[in-house]
């Protein structure tokens, strides 16, 4: 059932989360601290991948605080805005416990 949350209480939840997967990558998130400051980018996300002439291209992705006042969260998938383009982005959202799983599962 989707709700909506501040962004105090999304940031809590992405405190306990240090992975989140987006657009099928599974990526350690960098967050930030919160200022009250709507232009303070409080959580980004990195990632290189290869472009059509195989260059390596460094993709970022920002979340500030004024384009996240509110938040959707619906089970695991939390909702954020990017600060670049103001697209919803759906953030699969992973706990400590469950992160190790996947660690040791790609050893076995």
């Amino acid at each position: 059932m989707k709700q909506t949350i501040n962004l105090k209480n999304a940031y809590e939840i992405l405190l306990k989360c240090p992975v989140v997967e987006i657009e099928g990558r599974l990526l350690e998130i960098q967050l930030y601290d919160l200022e009250a400051d709507p232009s303070n980018e409080f959580l980004s996300l990195s990632w290189t991948e290869k472009d059509e002439q195989f260059n390596e291209v460094n993709i970022i992705i920002t979340f500030t605080e004024g384009d996240n006042k509110k938040c959707a969260i619906d089970g695991n998938v939390i909702t954020l805005k990017s600060s670049e383009d103001k697209e919803d982005e759906d953030l699969t959202l992973y706990t400590p416990l469950f992160t190790e799983q996947i660690s040791n599962s790609l050893f076995l």
